[in-house]
């Protein structure tokens, strides 16, 4: 398990979040947002403001207020399996029930 901050995530990358700390005094907020424990984020964009997909919809949240975030590189275990999942029930349904 790979653990860090999200502000340190690259463009692509996933991580699920473990705590929302309040350094910065803007926990509330980065909850109100979407970010809070459990949830999968993807980094769509690593400028400043950081460009991230949260749950379906696209953040741009300051570096800064990132660094308050921690999160787990592997916690996208599940997420992934779904997604595997996923591809191969599409795959079946292309080349038919008796395939």
């Amino acid at each position: 398990m790979q653990v860090s901050t999200l502000d340190t995530l690259s463009r692509g990358a996933r991580g699920e979040i473990l705590a929302v700390g309040d350094r910065s005094g803007s926990a509330g907020r980065l909850r109100c947002m979407g970010l809070r424990e459990g949830v999968v984020v993807e980094v769509m964009a690593d400028c400043d403001p950081t460009m991230l997909r949260v749950e379906g919809c696209c953040l741009a949240v300051g570096r800064e207020l990132l660094r308050d975030v921690t999160i787990c590189r592997c916690g996208c275990e599940k997420e992934d399996a779904a997604s595997q999942a996923l591809a191969r029930s599409l795959g079946a349904k292309r080349r038919g029930p008796h395939a």
